[in-house]
């Protein structure tokens, strides 16, 4: 099942970003969970975001900064939202001057959001909270981010035959 998914929104966002099926490689697959007070400040996915600011990321790449992560060789990302039962942790693109969350998206089971992985693609996650007299909330998703250089690609993973088996019947 879970492959099936990461085959879709591979296809997904292909399709959202105009491209021709096969051009985007799988760079890394990631299923996520935030639980209350789950967060994730202002980013860019593929570099370091300059700052204005000790706390105010703006469009641009650090280039002073060098480490493994963030990955250079990503240029879409992509978040399935798996779930509702929970509440906060809204997806949103900042502004592009202050850092500061602009546009804000509910997420819902099904809903994915497919954006360019640069700077000019400032985003993040505000934090999930409590509910009360329920259970605690907790956001699931599946996170994606892609290149082009095949060689680069995630490897997808061997399952057992019994696990392929419960794939095809779901």
């Amino acid at each position: 099942l879970l492959m099936a998914i990461r085959k879709r929104a591979h296809s997904a966002a292909e399709e959202a970003m105009g491209l021709c099926p096969g051009t985007l490689k799988i760079d890394y697959t990631h299923f996520t969970q935030k639980r209350a007070g789950g967060t994730h400040d202002t980013h860019s996915d593929n570099c370091f975001a300059l700052y204005a600011s000790e706390d105010r990321p703006v469009p641009g790449c650090d280039e002073s900064r060098h480490h493994a992560y963030p990955f250079t060789n990503r240029v879409v990302s992509s978040i399935l939202y798996l779930n509702e039962d929970f509440e906060g942790g809204e997806f949103y693109w900042a502004d592009q001057r202050t850092g500061e969350p602009k546009t804000v998206v509910r997420p819902k089971p099904g809903r994915m959001m497919v954006f360019s992985s640069g700077a000019e693609s400032l985003h993040g996650a505000l934090p999930v909270t409590d509910r009360k007299e329920e259970e605690p909330s907790r956001r699931l998703a599946l996170a994606m981010w892609f290149g082009t250089d095949a060689s680069r690609e995630e490897a997808e993973p061997v399952f057992n035959e019994r696990v392929d088996e419960m794939e095809t019947e779901l």
